[in-house]
């Protein structure tokens, strides 16, 4: 996905949708502090929620420090210890999510990375709060990660568990962007980072302006609310689109390098496609989008909602985002990962057990108290007078050896 905003467009945003954002943990709190820098949500709808002060980002908006002053900051990958921290700073008011909520909110963003500790534990408890209590849409929005270590594939999976099928959940991979990013893990998130702001940026109409082939904002809030799993693939074009095929090899492509976690059986409810092109090549686009629905669809059905915007806006790039609604959540890939955990488990418990060996067989090897090797505890056998005799010098003589010392310094 290309980021569809240009430095123009950034400095004058007209914000559509009126939508709040909450950022968990280090990750989530990078990617608020993006959006505020971008102009696509105001400062004053944005919150950042984290167990440390290590991790805030240099940004205005609202920060809510939920550790503990008696403890270390940071949850250390252990989403129990979020979950708990943010439960006490609600139950205490130092987090007043009624608050911070505004009177013309239409929906809400979490945003969270699914392997850390802070923003996995308190994200749980509130996005059900969000829900439940404020009787907003949610739309959560998780980032997984590499998939190298036990513990975050771990808690990537149980937090997977744990979804409901009462919110918007995307999930993008972190894992997916190594390629591009030449193996550079730092800069696989920040292009990420990047894509989910350019997301946001889309699903809350900001690059919409009128057109004859028009979706209005209660569309957009339809189609981005629709609960369940939400995917959406965004290009700018480079070429100009010539014919039918071009177009359509075009979004096959995009299908086939999404970077949103995959979903073997999507089953889209709602659709939505938004095509930035000039009239002379809005001709060649193909209004079936069949090569979409071939790929999201369940089988031959249509979406229950198909909404498509076309436009030409001269001032941002030529581009094509589409937006899948309303599918199933990825069960194959929490199974994938799920197994994959299985397995590095498995070699980290063996890794554990060959450090026990060494202790067991250290245990093993029994020597005698005393012995003659290399025993720097050694005892005198003998005094200095015997050792002087040893050599035929007699006694030590200390009288002897002073005065005979006097008489030889004179003599010099």
């Amino acid at each position: 996905m290309e980021n569809l905003m240009t430095e123009n467009l950034m400095d004058d945003v007209s914000f559509v949708m009126p939508t709040q954002v909450i950022g968990c943990g280090a990750c989530g709190g990078k990617i608020v502090k993006d959006l505020i820098d971008y102009n696509i949500i105001p400062i004053n709808k944005c919150m950042i929620i984290n167990s440390t002060d290590q991790d805030r980002p240099d940004t205005p908006a609202t920060f809510i420090n939920i550790g503990r002053t008696d403890q270390l900051g940071g949850c250390a990958k252990e989403p129990s210890r979020g979950y708990e921290l943010c439960k006490e700073a609600i139950a205490d008011g130092r987090l007043d999510l009624d608050k911070f909520i505004l009177p013309d909110t239409k929906k809400i963003y979490v945003i969270t990375s699914l392997e850390g500790g802070t923003g996995c534990g308190s994200s749980k408890l509130i996005v059900p709060y969000l829900s439940n209590v404020a009787g907003l849409p949610v739309h959560l929005i998780a980032i997984s990660g590499f998939e190298e270590d036990p513990r975050g594939i771990k808690n990537t999976v149980q937090f997977m568990k744990e979804l409901t099928d009462d919110i918007t959940v995307s999930i993008i991979c972190n894992k997916k962007y190594l390629k591009a990013a030449n193996g550079d893990k730092l800069k696989a998130e920040k292009m990420c980072n990047k894509d989910i702001i350019n997301l946001i940026s889309i699903l809350d109409g900001n690059i919409i302006i009128p057109s004859d082939k028009n979706i209005d904002s209660n569309d957009l809030l339809k189609l981005s609310t629709r609960t369940g799993y939400l995917n959406i693939c965004s290009r700018d074009l480079d070429e100009k689109i010539r014919n039918v095929d071009q177009f359509n090899a075009i979004l096959k492509d995009m299908i086939d390098n999404s970077t949103s976690m995959d979903v073997r059986s999507p089953k889209q409810t709602a659709m939505g496609i938004f095509i930035n092109l000039p009239p002379d090549e809005q001709i060649n686009i193909d209004y079936s989008f069949s090569v979409i629905k071939e790929h999201y669809n369940a089988d031959d059905s249509e979406s229950f909602d198909n909404f498509t915007h076309v436009q030409y806006d001269p001032e941002i790039a030529n581009s094509i985002s589409f937006i899948n609604a309303g599918m199933q959540l990825p069960l194959d890939e929490m199974q994938r990962m799920y197994d994959l955990f299985t397995i590095l488990d498995k070699k980290s418990k063996a890794v554990q057990k060959d450090k026990q060996k060494f202790f067991e067989a250290a245990d093993t090897m029994i020597f005698e108290d005393e012995d003659d090797y290399n025993n720097l505890s050694s005892k005198p056998t003998m005094s200095k007078n015997d050792f002087l005799a040893s050599l035929g010098k007699g006694k030590v003589n200390n009288n002897n050896i002073s005065n005979k010392s006097n008489n030889k310094l004179d003599e010099f």
